[in-house]
């Protein structure tokens, strides 16, 4: 894995350990991801990862990572926008207006 590129990691198997300038923060077990705040932030990497043992990690380059997120983004947007449609308070407003209300919407359960 080149250690400069883009990439958001998802541990399948072992441990890996987070430090920071040389300082131990954390150790991430499976299940857990990293790299995802240099993906959407663009910026340098903050901390330091190295495999506490063996280690099988799935990556994601930057651009399938932004693509796989515009366009879960962009179906829930529609799912949000039909959802509002059928509720009849809101079923009259501009298209424009229901995709600024799709966009703050949260789901809760």
């Amino acid at each position: 894995m080149k250690s400069n590129a883009f990439l958001f990691v998802l541990i399948s198997e072992g441990r890996v350990e987070v430090s920071r300038e040389n300082k131990y923060l954390s150790t991430l077990a499976p299940g857990k991801v990293f790299g995802e705040l240099a993906i959407l932030y663009n910026c340098k990497r903050t901390a330091t990862i190295k495999a506490a043992n063996d280690c099988k990690l799935w990556a994601i380059e930057r651009q399938c990572f932004q693509t796989i997120m515009m366009r879960t983004g962009l179906i829930r947007q529609a799912e949000y926008n039909d959802f509002l449609k059928s509720v009849p308070i809101f079923k009259d407003l501009p298209e424009e207006t229901l995709i600024k209300i799709s966009d703050v919407l949260e789901e809760v359960n």
